[in-house]
């Protein structure tokens, strides 16, 4: 006890020189947050050593990126006229110039071969704008003439039309594509603008920057709800304008220095990553507000002693005596929840490691803050208590009787509510599904969402699911041998039957167009000479796509299947049946890998089952074992656990009724859950100790003083935080409506749980302490 007086003596003594520096802090770190661009991409999820990773590198270093931007022109009375054909033609040459851009297909840009004199051409399918209708329906027969069009770049009916813009494969694809799409928009909002023609963009990586961008706003727009909802809670809570002061400066310094830093360090924000913000919000308000609690009751005791008033002298020994009265709980809150986080470092996703790291890093840090502004803002306050007539001071109090009422005249009757009502929330957690939907993250409104859903209405489905085939090591034919052509070529015929499965593309039909021209069948030569041949004579033409579709020596081809966009559980039953499709009918000595994109969400949503379940039990382990050190009894450990997995029982029970998934912006409610219910319990108990000692082994009178003199602080502080997160019910994004929504409810859940759950056990089991 006496270092901790000499430590907050200092702090006392040297106030200036550490405001001073703690200003130098927030200036230094603060002005990181301006303008940080949010990364929702896949990538930040997965380690660089994953194999799924892996395997989606490989893919991309022979195919390039598989990320494909759909720009589509809708006309109900036909895609095939001058004006359209010719917008699309110039469109088309706009996207081709842009250096981030790879290749455009489109009515336009399109590959054409036909046959001249005994010699193939390969030209695009438009050298020039249309000049007349002869233009246009030289176009169309040309198109039917090619099949691998037909419900590719052209609808069946006719009436909408694809441009493809395939991005450049690079490692920065996530910085550039926000310019990438912006350029894209430009081109099409001038060349369709003239006429007032509608377009819709669509694809997965316009997803992403619709998330990333309201995400984005998200974040700065609740930010400030956050503070400006806290600001009148704050006030009726503290009614000082010196401590609500204090509080705000201790919030904002921890959120500048917490957040700042993990900008820094070169992170980017996305979904996991904006919940560091109100996760350090949390621990500066229930500090401050413990100790405000705190310095109150030492400020009533001493004017009890000293009618007279508080004098200056002692003014300052009775923060010293509070700071040194509260470190020690305020210490082990933070440390536990932070020792908790730090233990998700051992999870398989790189996400999940650095929101662990930076989750504790900031707590910790604004538990430094809060014991270092704290002391210092309430030297500059008047030695007054807070009082406690107000309105909704009353109001508090009355409830906190009322609750001490029905514990201690019927805390056998307590226990078995709380046990029936923590029965329905694990039966809600059996109903709990795991799965990811990105799109849908995004509310129904949301023009990416509207031109999604008009893209697969009106064309059909446009999400590309990669496989990857490899021939034996060595064999010299690779994937030009006939048999394994028309084995894939049967692949694509069984898909495309099935009702769930839009266009494939792939090899085969490159060559069976080739084969048509050349001897005028659309169907596998019979050998593989005359394969090699009609191959060799397509390569020579600078138009041509074939490394679309297999690498350069033919050892690997490509399967493209083009399916809707739904969720990852969605994709998986797709990947599933695309692979079991593909080991009954290509030979066994092909090699069948999935590729792209879609493996990876699919691998994302089994990383998130097991996180989930990894990253509570380590949280679990840590924090209660913290609990068992620091009291050194088995029943008072007991009693924490107990009133901590309930708000735990019932929010993810919440999650399993309403039909709230365990995805992407779910993922982290069991660690929150259980890192911020622990809080409160931590001081219970420190609380219940030193009265259980003080009234020499009285259980009742020590759970009486414990809820009388800590009571409103677990009140206050979740009052204070259901409603700043509750706010977040109103964002854009779906990962931070549900965020704002569960975290709110895991807040009134964690006070009912404090206020009745834990004197309740208190009284059942009396431990010794």
């Amino acid at each position: 006890m006496n270092l901790r007086y000499a430590a907050f003596r200092l702090v006392a003594r040297f106030r200036w020189p550490l405001a001073l520096a703690v200003a130098v802090l927030v200036f230094a770190f603060g002005p990181a947050m301006i303008g940080v661009q949010p990364n929702n991409s896949l990538r930040v999820w997965f380690l660089s050593d994953d194999p799924a990773v892996i395997s989606y590198d490989r893919f991309s270093s022979i195919f390039g990126n598989d990320e494909v931007v759909v720009v589509m022109f809708h006309d109900p009375g036909g895609i095939y006229t001058v004006d359209n054909v010719s917008l699309i033609k110039e469109l088309s040459d706009q996207l081709e110039t842009l250096p981030e851009i790879r290749r455009v297909v489109s009515l336009s840009s399109g590959v054409h071969i036909r046959g001249e004199e005994d010699e193939l051409k390969v030209e695009k399918l438009l050298a020039r704008p249309p000049t007349g209708p002869e233009d246009v329906a030289a176009l169309r027969a040309r198109v039917h003439e090619n099949p691998i069009f037909r419900n590719h770049i052209i609808a069946q009916d006719e009436t909408s039309t694809f441009l493809l813009a395939y991005p450049q494969a690079t490692d920065d694809i996530d910085v550039k594509r926000p310019a990438l799409l912006a350029a894209i928009r430009r081109a099409a909002d001038a060349v369709f603008g003239r006429f007032k023609k509608e377009y819709h963009l669509a694809g997965m990586g316009v997803v992403y920057n619709t998330l990333n961008e309201a995400s984005m706003r998200d974040t700065e727009i609740f930010t400030g709800a956050l503070f400006a909802v806290m600001v009148p809670v704050l006030w009726m809570t503290l009614r000082r304008p010196g401590r609500l002061l204090t509080a705000l400066s201790v919030m904002a310094a921890s959120i500048a220095i917490g957040v700042g830093g993990y900008v820094l360090a070169g992170n980017q924000l996305n979904m996991i990553s904006s919940m560091l913000t109100p996760l350090i919000l949390n621990y500066c308000v229930m500090d401050t507000l413990y100790i405000m609690e705190e310095y109150d009751q030492s400020l009533l005791r001493a004017a009890a002693e000293k009618p007279g008033g508080v004098e200056l002298v002692t003014r300052g020994d009775l923060i010293v005596e509070t700071m040194a009265h509260v470190i020690v709980p305020c210490f082990m809150t933070s440390f536990t929840t932070a020792a908790g986080f730090a233990s998700m470092f051992t999870a398989n996703m790189a996400i999940l490691r650095n929101f662990g790291l930076w989750a504790s890093i900031g707590i910790l840090a604004a538990w430094a803050l809060t014991m270092c502004l704290c002391p210092i803002g309430l030297s500059f306050t008047n030695p007054i208590p807070t009082p406690r007539t107000g309105r909704y001071q009353i109001s508090v109090d009355g409830f906190l009787r009322f609750a001490q009422r029905l514990v201690f005249g019927r805390p056998g009757r307590v226990l078995a509510v709380c046990g029936a009502i923590a029965a329905v929330g694990i039966w809600g957690i059996s109903r709990l599904k795991v799965d990811t939907y990105s799109i849908q993250l995004l509310k129904a409104h949301n023009p990416c969402r509207v031109d999604s859903d008009f893209v697969e209405q009106h064309f059909g489905w446009y999400q590309p699911l990669e496989i990857m085939l490899e021939a034996p090591e060595g064999d010299p034919a690779g994937m030009k041998d006939p048999a394994r052509l028309r084995a894939l070529d049967r692949l694509q015929a069984r898909l495309e039957q099935e009702p769930d499965i839009g266009k494939t593309l792939a090899l085969p039909q490159v060559v069976k167009r080739l084969n048509q021209v050349l001897a005028g069948a659309y169907e596998i030569p019979p050998s593989a000479e005359h394969v090699s041949q009609a191959l060799i004579l397509f390569e020579s033409s600078r138009f041509n796509d074939v490394r679309d579709f297999a690498n350069e020596s033919y050892s690997i081809a490509r399967l493209t299947v083009r399916i809707p966009m739904v969720s990852a559980q969605g994709m998986k039953r797709l990947l599933d049946k695309v692979m079991t499709a593909a080991h009954e009918l290509l030979p066994p000595d092909v090699k069948i890998t999935p590729a792209g994109y879609i493996p990876l969400y699919v691998k994302m949503m089994e990383y998130i089952a097991w996180n989930q379940i990894s990253s509570f039990g380590s949280a679990f382990l840590v924090i209660f074992g913290s609990i068992l050190v620091l009291f050194r009894s088995w029943r008072l450990t007991l009693v924490s656990i107990v009133p901590n997995v309930f708000p735990l029982f019932i929010t993810m029970g919440v999650m399993g009724w309403v039909g709230i998934p365990l995805d992407v912006a779910t993922v982290m409610i069991a660690p929150i859950s259980i890192g911020m219910a622990v809080d409160d319990t931590i001081h219970l108990l420190f609380k219940y100790r030193e009265e259980y000692r003080r009234s020499a082994g009285d259980t009742r009178a020590a759970v009486a003083e414990t809820m009388k003199s800590k009571g409103a602080a677990v009140f206050n502080t979740a009052t204070l935080l259901f409603l700043g997160y509750i706010v977040l019910c109103f964002a854009d994004v779906k990962s931070v409506i549900y965020f704002g929504l569960l975290t709110a409810v895991t807040m009134v859940v964690g006070m009912v749980a404090e206020v009745f759950l834990t004197p309740a056990l208190l009284l059942v089991w009396k431990p010794k302490v």
